[in-house]
């Protein structure tokens, strides 16, 4: 009698990308480097907030508009996004050397699940954890910018579809594409060192691109769609169709 031969197909539910991602979550829940994350986060949006804050309340500098976060955030907010995109390095660089670090590689090699689930379950659980106290940074200002002059504080909340066009136009595209190819580095190289030294370079390059390009290339190259957009109560804009398609493109 031939013994039975245990066979596997790589047929996965829709829903394991989410199982892996609430794991992944729980993981990165434990790690010191995404609380450090999360401190900075809220430690450099508040700290901008403040600074501006008192900037603007300084004789000769209260002119409306002068200083005040709530017109500036646009030109400040590439900095928070570079800040988030280099922690995003350090919180999914070595995925799989924790899987062999704890010896659950070969159960995850096993398990029914594709590979397309496996990534995109983390790579979502480590984009949500960078967006989850930035959000929470900004909704934190928000309110204290509106229920501070109450108290006979001079605050005042960022302007608010700028804040929106920041989150979802800039945040969530830039992120997730700048976190696949973190995992395709981690992937390729297999050294953790050399993964994050690459990511870092590729991401100074970003930024010199930003920086660097002709102003009629920016719409199609940035990561940032203030080069046009800018904050303001009388006439705010969330992002034109062409801004759309090219995060779209990124996404891709």
């Amino acid at each position: 009698m031939q013994p039975a031969v245990a066979t596997s197909t790589r047929e996965s539910n829709p829903n394991d990308w989410l199982a892996i991602a609430v794991a992944e979550l729980r993981t990165l829940r434990r790690l010191a480097r995404t609380w450090v994350t999360v401190a900075l986060t809220i430690a450099l949006l508040g700290t901008t907030f403040v600074y501006y804050t008192d900037l603007h309340s300084l004789p000769g500098l209260a002119r409306p508009g002068d200083n005040l976060l709530r017109f500036m955030w646009p030109s400040l907010s590439g900095d928070v996004l570079w800040f988030l995109m280099a922690a995003l390095v350090f919180l999914a660089f070595d995925a799989r050397d924790r899987d062999e670090h704890v010896r659950v590689d070969e159960v995850l090699d096993s398990r029914r699940v594709t590979n397309l689930a496996l990534l995109s379950g983390r790579l979502c659980a480590a984009v949500v954890a960078i967006l989850v106290p930035l959000a929470g940074a900004l909704l934190l200002i928000q309110i204290v910018g509106t229920l501070g002059p109450a108290f006979g504080w001079h605050v005042y909340p960022i302007e608010p579809v700028a804040v929106l066009a920041f989150l979802f136009v800039d945040a969530v595209p830039a992120l997730i594409a700048w976190c696949a190819l973190v995992s395709l580095l981690a992937v390729v190289v297999r050294n953790r060192l050399a993964v994050a030294v690459a990511a870092l370079a590729l991401l100074g390059l970003t930024m010199w691109v930003d920086a660097n390009a002709p102003s009629y290339l920016l719409p199609a190259v940035s990561l940032l769609h203030v080069n046009d957009n800018w904050a303001s109560d009388l006439a705010p804009r969330f992002a034109d169709a062409w801004t759309l398609l090219q995060r779209g493109s990124v996404l891709l």
